[in-house]
């Protein structure tokens, strides 16, 4: 926390002195948080995130920097309550590649993700796939029906080549590595599903994306080569910044999504004309 404060207050271009007048608080007990000997209070990290308004200093910016590492191979994790125990391919059903362990190669989403839970953490992880299978999507078709075989999309269609296509997609495979998903993500994705946008809509939408990758471990054997190199608490600044930046950037992809939906309406396929394809 001392770290990122002094990153506050030098973007603000305040001195110790003058940055601690604007919090009514004395030049001591500012330079005390930045040495780490002392915490602000919530209701003072509140002040500063009004302050950073009031600059319009894009402190939601300065969060996510200072939660990404200058190691390449790092990975990002939220939880809503913690790990506890050891690492499990445990995730909802629901989520793009089934049940399993999601990791993602930049900060933001995870970290916009559990800001809103007092009780979250935030992990920074390295792991070794060397011995591991993976199977790698680039956002397109192909991605877009995975993830419809894995949330039960293709019940009925067993019998088609397309069904037999995305089973055999991830049999076997340790890892899975794609797109990281997000609200817009969501909704393309039951648009497509529900017959409102096409095939060519959806590949256009999700193409747009600039949330990194996500490695999902599928099994406990990709689990077990995961290392967590730090955990940390999010502070009531970085709650605060952090869920309103999620629902500014949410509002804001949505309609994109539905300014790319509009471009494409009548470009490609249906999901159900896709599938009827198929019989």
């Amino acid at each position: 926390m001392k770290d990122l404060l002094r990153e506050i207050r030098s973007r603000t271009g305040l001195s110790q002195k003058a940055f601690g007048d604007r919090l009514n608080v004395s030049f001591a007990t500012v330079n005390r948080w930045e040495n780490g000997h002392s915490l602000p209070l919530p209701a003072v990290q509140q002040q500063i995130v009004n302050l950073c308004e009031d600059l319009s200093l894009p402190l939601a910016d300065i969060v996510i920097d200072h939660h990404r590492s200058s190691y390449p191979t790092i990975l990002y994790h939220g939880s809503k309550g913690g790990i506890d125990g050891d690492i499990k391919p445990i995730s909802r059903s629901r989520c793009d590649f089934g049940r399993g362990f999601y990791l993602g190669s930049d900060p933001r989403q995870p970290l916009m993700l559990v800001a809103g839970n007092e009780s979250a953490r935030y992990y920074r992880m390295t792991m070794d796939t060397h011995s591991l299978h993976s199977v790698i999507f680039k956002p397109d078709i192909d991605w877009i029906m995975a993830v419809a075989f894995n949330r039960n999309r293709l019940c009925g269609y067993e019998d088609t080549e397309i069904y037999r296509k995305y089973s055999r997609c991830l049999l076997g495979a340790d890892l899975a590595i794609g797109p990281i998903a997000d609200d817009r993500l969501f909704y393309t994705l039951d648009e497509f599903f529900h017959n409102r946008i096409t095939d060519a809509a959806a590949v256009a939408c999700i193409s747009t994306m600039n949330y990194g990758t996500q490695t999902v471990c599928l099994t406990e054997k990709a689990c077990s080569q995961v290392k967590i190199q730090d955990c940390c608490t999010l502070s009531t600044l970085e709650h605060s910044v952090l869920s309103n930046e999620g629902d500014r950037f949410r509002e804001e992809g949505r309609k994109r999504a539905e300014e790319i939906i509009k471009q494409h309406r009548r470009d490609g396929l249906y999901f159900d004309e896709i599938l009827e394809g198929e019989q």
